[in-house]
């Protein structure tokens, strides 16, 4: 369902009619709801401070006016956050304490799991890595074709200040570029093991996510309904 409205009410409103009209539905339960933006929110009360796509949204609670106009849990979710909670019901692995994901669909969003918890920071900000002219794999589809380098050098570079901070053990990538070529992640690795500190990189496993974005925000209202207990989403 696509929303096309420029105004915070009006958006808030036609959001929640499309969630009553599910909700009514025979059969149907809707316990919570999930919501993954682009945008910088702080954590803790999970006020919108930056959205540079829908800019109405900043210095809004869009969680809790969505929340009070529906009657239901929303929580409020960046994209690799979101991802990666995806990622770790996905694969139902419990003994992965530790792991991150990079969104490098339109831009570079990282997600990380430590100690077995979402890394979040003291206001619910960290994380946001500055794209340094990092757009995302767009820029760059035209010359995957001829010279996919292009590409893997520069998320090399990216790459590396994520293993260094916080020394994954594994490290998934969401692409729509990569899926199709498996041999682009050995090389990706490659290239990682060439930097310095090359025990971080031997110790990391790098591999394509297989959470889908449409599986985040179904992940990120798993997660926070059902924190302590044994869940799925296959």
């Amino acid at each position: 369902m696509l929303f096309r409205s420029q105004n915070y009410d009006e958006l808030i409103s036609q959001l929640s009619s499309a969630i009553k009209g599910r909700k009514s539905k025979a059969g149907q339960r809707i316990l919570g709801v999930g919501v993954i933006l682009n945008a910088l929110v702080h954590g803790k009360d999970q006020n919108i401070l930056s959205c540079p796509e829908l800019p109405f949204l900043e210095n809004r609670k869009f969680a809790k006016d969505l929340s009070s106009a529906t009657g239901l849990e929303m929580v409020l979710c960046k994209p690799a956050m979101g991802l990666c909670l995806a990622e770790r019901l996905l694969r139902e692995m419990p003994d992965l304490l530790n792991f991150a994901l990079v969104d490098i669909r339109n831009g570079f969003d990282v997600g990380v799991i430590a100690d077995g918890k979402p890394l979040e920071g003291h206001a619910g900000l960290a994380l946001n890595f500055h794209p340094d002219g990092f757009t995302g794999e767009a820029s760059y589809a035209s010359e995957m074709a001829t010279n996919p380098n292009i590409l893997l050098e520069h998320l090399a570079n990216r790459l590396e200040q994520v293993l260094r901070i916080f020394n994954p053990e594994k490290l998934y990538l969401t692409s729509d570029l990569l899926p199709d070529r498996p041999e682009l992640i050995n090389h990706l690795a490659d290239l990682l093991k060439q930097k310095e500190l090359p025990e971080v990189y031997h110790s990391c496993e790098i591999k394509l996510a297989m959470a889908k974005p449409n599986q985040a925000s179904i992940a990120a209202i798993i997660t926070a309904l059902t924190t302590g207990r044994k869940h799925t989403i296959r």
